[in-house]
Parts: structure tokens; sequence; C-alpha cells
């Protein structure tokens, strides 16, 4: 679950998650910062975002930053020396997510956006230096993508090989077979003995 998860049509929101373009299931009606570009078989409408922000970061204070890299686990941005003040990467927080300046460790601080309900978006100090956020992997996110892989390779062998039930069922029943037919000897061996020794005492 994540807690700070933007579902806000609103301006700002979209601005603010450098939002470009949205695929729609309807004509949309009443938005002057959208322009149509396609429409798919009268079934899907593509539609721009005219206020799309290319920055993914926001400077609240002097200085200027470059982007370096931006993955989903990896975001790196330089900042150059006159750097001062904070900066706020639109990347909405998880905990999972660590930040380092030159590799010493920074905090994020979580902000929210005005107007705009369960926005949390990641803000650090600003300095001089190379900053970098990267996602941080558990044990269980990898056991997670492990049974994931091993319940969809379970799931296409229960779809395209029809005879496992019967190679189970074969099994299954040479078994019970086997333990059947043991216990029901040594009962008619027993139930002879029974009556020769009744036989003897008459």
């Amino acid at each position: 679950h994540f807690k700070y998860d933007i579902s806000s049509p609103a301006n700002p929101a979209l601005r603010a998650a450098n939002v470009r373009y949205a695929l729609l299931k309807h004509p949309l009606a009443n938005r002057p910062d959208f322009s149509l570009v396609k429409v798919f078989h009268q079934q899907l409408w593509l539609y721009q975002f005219r206020d799309w922000n290319p920055v993914p970061f926001i400077v609240r204070g002097t200085g200027s930053m470059q982007l370096l890299e931006f993955t989903d686990e990896d975001i790196v941005l330089r900042a150059d020396e006159s750097a001062t003040g904070f900066f706020r990467l639109n990347v909405s927080y998880f905990p999972k997510w660590r930040a380092t300046r030159d590799n010493i460790p920074v905090p994020i601080n979580v902000v929210a956006l005005a107007g705009v309900k369960n926005s949390g978006f990641m803000e650090v100090p600003l300095a001089p230096g190379t900053y970098r956020f990267h996602f941080a992997r558990t044990l269980s996110d990898y056991a997670g993508t492990v049974l994931c892989i091993f319940g969809i390779g379970l799931c296409l062998l229960l779809t395209f090989w029809p005879g496992w039930p019967s190679l189970f069922a074969a099994k299954s029943f040479g078994r019970v077979g086997q333990r059947i037919k043991k216990p029901t000897s040594r009962g008619r061996t027993g139930w002879k003995k029974e009556r020769r020794r009744a036989a003897t005492r008459r």
C-alpha cells in the first residue's frame, strides 16, 4: 500500500508529477490544458498535457542542478557550487528511498502539495555536490519476485499441459491399490487361521 498516491486530476498535481500524456476510455471535456492527439477505434482517447514540466525537480533556493540519471531505482543529480536551500524531487516518497550527497547520507523530508490529497514528494537540503536517490530493495522484494515467477510458470504449466491431472491420478490410484492389497491378504490369512483354531477346539 502506498501512503502517497496522487489520484487528483488537478492541473497542479499533474504538473508536479511530470505528466505528459493521458490515455482515457472516454472523451475529455472542459479541460483546456489538454489537447487531443489521437483516437483509437473510438475506444481510447490519447491527450497531451499542455503544461507538461520536463524537469523532475524544483529548486527552492539559489544555484542550479543537472539531472545525470533517472531510472526506477536510482536518480542522480549534480548541484553547482552556488547551490543553497532545498530542492524537491518530483517522486512520491516511500520508506525504502535513501538519499546521499557525495556518498554521505542526507535526511529526506516529505513535502505535500498544497490542495492535493495524498501527496508527498521527497525534499532534501541543497548544497554543492552529487546527489543520489536509491531505492533499497529488501529480501522480501526479491522473494516476492521469485514467487511471482514461480506462480506464473505453474499457471502456464497447468494451462498448456492438459495431461497433468491423469498423471497424478494414475500414481495416486497405484499407491492406493498397493496399500489396500496387502492388508486384504493378511486379513484373509488371519481369518483362515481362526477357523482352524475353532475346529481344533471342537
